[in-house]
């Protein structure tokens, strides 16, 4: 297990795309981030619905599977899950907050989003 390394999962928000947070990651300029191992994924480009129109439910709930999929691959590579944390912005706060309320036995996150309303 790579028990000194942690890992950081980054989702961006809205209209947004993973590489272009990129450079967030400069902003961390600690000691205790100098053997992060960073992952900016980019959601799937798909409509969205606004002023409580149809929503669906199947992508939102298969965003999470994702963010499990990628966490739980980390986890099987040796990071130990207490180094694991999910950030996001956005769309990306909605799905860390979803993440978060999983029982995945990871550390933390941090999120600026509103609900998402799936269960």
């Amino acid at each position: 297990m790579v028990a000194s390394r942690s890992f950081v999962l980054w989702l961006h928000g809205l209209g947004d795309s993973g590489p272009a947070n990129v450079l967030i990651k400069t902003l961390f300029t600690c000691p205790e981030f100098r053997t992060t191992k960073w992952s900016f994924p980019s959601a799937p480009i798909s409509p969205v619905s606004c002023n409580d129109s149809p929503k669906d439910e199947s992508r939102s709930l298969k965003a999470v599977r994702n963010v499990h999929a990628i966490i739980d691959k980390e986890i099987a590579a040796g990071t130990n899950p207490e180094n694991v944390f999910v950030c996001g912005f956005s769309q990306g706060g909605l799905f860390t907050d979803t993440t978060l309320k999983n029982d995945l036995g990871f550390l933390g996150g941090l999120s600026d989003s509103n609900v998402l309303q799936v269960p």
